[in-house]
C-alpha cells in the first residue's frame, strides 16, 4: 500500500486514560518501579500504565527511554496544544 506524500494517517481519538497518563508524561509524573530497576512498571499514582504507555507509542505520541522517564515526542506535544 504506498501513500501520498500528502496523506496524514487519522488515529482514533485517545480515551480518557490515554489522556490522562499523555498529561502526565508531559508534567513528568510518570516515574519507573524501582524495586524492578530498569524493567517495568511505570507507575502513575502508583498504579502500572505500562500498557497505556504501549498505546500511546504507538500512536507516536509518547517515547520510552531505556534509563529514565517516558517523554513526549513532537507529535505528542502538538496533541496537548491542540487539546488544550
Amino acid at each position: 500500500m504506498s501513500s501520498s506524500p500528502g496523506m496524514t494517517i487519522q488515529y482514533r481519538p485517545l480515551t480518557t486514560r490515554q489522556a490522562e497518563v499523555l498529561q502526565a508524561v508531559a508534567e513528568d509524573r510518570v516515574q519507573r518501579g524501582i524495586v524492578f530497576g530498569t524493567l517495568e512498571p511505570h507507575l502513575l499514582d502508583d498504579q502500572d500504565v505500562i500498557w497505556t504507555l504501549r498505546a500511546l507509542v504507538v500512536k507516536g505520541l509518547v517515547q520510552l527511554q531505556p534509563i529514565g522517564r517516558p517523554r513526549l515526542t513532537d507529535r505528542g506535544y502538538q496533541y496537548l496544544r491542540i487539546a488544550a
